[in-house]
């Protein structure tokens, strides 16, 4: 099985002075979105793949980084791989369905 990772920086203010990046990997028919602060991963979403679908199940934030878009900025990497591959995305996790039925620009994914 073929491992991926790809990595995309965070450019928000409240983190000016802390690193932090969306860490991607994928595995067989599954991976997750990870972000990591200060050699800490503070923030999760997992999916499986299946029938050319990216499948949202799991958003994690831990509690003191909540309030911060987060998961949403996930969701949105996770938008941007799906539409890379061609797939669509099935958002079963609450949150990542909220999130892209309330932005337009994404509708085209579902």
């Amino acid at each position: 099985m073929s491992k991926l990772k790809r990595v995309c920086c965070l450019n928000t203010e409240s983190f000016k002075h802390e690193l932090m990046k969306i860490e991607h990997e994928a595995s067989g028919n599954g991976g997750k979105f990870f972000i990591v602060s200060d050699n800490k991963q503070i923030a999760k979403m997992l999916y499986n793949v299946e029938d050319n679908s990216l499948q949202i199940y799991s958003t994690e934030v831990d509690k003191e980084h909540r309030e911060q878009n987060l998961a949403g900025q996930m969701v949105e990497q996770a938008v941007a791989y799906a539409t890379e591959k061609e797939w669509k995305i099935v958002p079963i996790c609450s949150f990542a369905k909220a999130f892209i039925q309330k932005r337009p620009d994404l509708q085209h994914i579902l």
